[in-house]
């Protein structure tokens, strides 16, 4: 990505949440790994009803920037899922989900707290930890074909550390 340049990407989103969560958690680490301290001044995320989109720019976003995205999402009925200097207040105003999932899963996300651990191959099944990603520690399944578990399992593909530059 040129330094003056901005990824887009766009997502379907599904129940449980999980493409566009395990997007925002790549673009994280790709950042992480260029170098990149503070990955939250980077990263802008809404979403709708059916789609979230994730804008990622190598340098951090402007005041201007951010407001431009804030008053887009607000003309388009469009919820902040994450931008520089979000507040609990600015989500889940046009599409309003029971919890504030996607919101609280990119909060973790860009926490110190947050560790990812590759999948190993464990009895046949390639599993991976995310310590602290959406409710406490999850475990995601990878390149499962379909879901038989409860909520607290989400499914996944295999993780991709960094983005094409």
């Amino acid at each position: 990505m040129r330094p003056t340049g901005l990824l887009s990407v766009t997502r379907m989103l599904k129940t449980p949440p999980r493409d566009s969560l395990k997007m925002f958690a790549t673009v994280t680490e790709a950042l992480r790994s260029r170098g990149v301290i503070n990955p939250a001044e980077h990263i802008i995320m809404i979403r709708s009803w059916a789609t979230a989109t994730i804008i990622v720019s190598p340098q951090p976003f402007s005041d201007s920037q951010i407001a431009s995205a804030r008053k887009f999402a607000q003309e388009h009925s469009f919820d902040l899922v994450h931008l520089p200097g979000i507040e609990p207040k600015d989500i889940n105003r046009f599409h309003i989900l029971e919890e504030a999932i996607y919101y609280e899963s990119a909060r973790q996300i860009l926490s110190d707290d947050y560790n990812f651990h590759p999948p190993v191959k464990t009895g046949g099944i390639e599993i991976g930890k995310i310590k602290g990603c959406l409710t406490g520690d999850q475990i995601y399944l990878v390149n499962s074909q379909h879901c038989t578990f409860r909520e607290s399992f989400y499914y996944t593909s295999t993780y991709e550390k960094s983005f094409a530059k």
